[in-house]
Parts: C-alpha cells; structure tokens; sequence
C-alpha cells in the first residue's frame, strides 16, 4: 500500500517539474523552467552519493554490493565461488558505468536547459536583443564596398608623344 502511494507521489512531483518545463519552453518564460534546473541539481548531487558510496561499500568489501547484486543484477548467490566473483566483478563495472553515464547525461540535460534560461535572461534584459527570425547578415556585395562581379577590364594609359 505504502509503495502505490510513493509511485502515485513521484509522478506528481514528476508531472508538475516538467510541466513546468514545457509550459516555461513553449511560453519562453524562464520562470518556468527553475523547478527543473533545481530538480537536475538535486538528482546529479544524489547520483555522486550514490556512486561514492558505493565505492566506499567496494573498498569495505560491505555485503550492500552483493545485496543490490542480487537485487539489481539478479546476481545468484547459489554458484561456485569463482562464478560469484566474476558475476559481482561484471555487475560492479556496469553499475559504475551506468551511474557515470546516468549522471553526465543529467548534467548535460541541466546544461542544455540551464543555457535556455540563459538566452532567455539575455532576452529579457537586452535592449539591443534581435527580435526578428531570420539573421541580418550582410550580403557579401555590400561588406566593406566589395563585389564579387567581374573586375572591370584594365585600361592602358595613353602614351604622351615625345
């Protein structure tokens, strides 16, 4: 019963973060976007503990590695030792990997989304901001008086007569 309510708990909270998201995206208000910003914070600094406790629970040889193992991994602790080790080795380096490439990639979604806010602050406060859609960059006829056309034909100077 307890679960049901924890699951029913986390997609609220998980429905109204980033709601806000694509409300503050779609709307360009960065406002909008903050609760997400504080959320990626929070789960990135949760994904280090986790890794450097787990770490730590290697380096004790604690029973918290075999435990996740068995939970995780659906490691079986009913095999020869040999077969154990390297089951444990090989769930040991994947759960590594996975938080190290689950955490780069939250940090590059809070980077992605931390920049928009930037923008968006940029916007806000710039007077000089280019509102239009499409860039004004010069054409290459007009920059500093130069054409691409052909160069007149050159013209010989008259001969003074002597």
């Amino acid at each position: 019963m307890y679960a049901r309510q924890l699951v029913w708990a986390e997609s609220a909270f998980a429905v109204v973060v980033f709601g806000s998201l694509l409300f503050g995206v779609y709307k360009e208000k960065r406002l909008y976007v903050v609760p997400y910003l504080v959320f990626q914070i929070i789960s990135v600094g949760v994904t280090v503990i986790v890794l450097l406790s787990f770490i730590i629970a290697i380096a004790v040889k604690s029973n918290m590695v075999i435990d996740l193992a068995k939970d995780l991994g659906g490691v079986s602790i009913h095999v020869p030792q040999k077969e154990l080790d390297a089951a444990l080795a090989s769930f040991t380096v994947l759960f590594i990997l996975a938080l190290c490439l689950g955490g780069l990639l939250q940090a590059y979604f809070f980077e992605v989304i931390y920049a928009f806010h930037g923008f968006l602050h940029d916007r806000e406060c710039s007077f000089n901001f280019n509102f239009e859609a499409t860039p004004t960059i010069p054409t290459p006829e007009t920059v500093f008086g130069a054409t691409n056309g052909v160069p007149p034909p050159y013209q010989e100077p008259p001969q003074q007569q002597q």
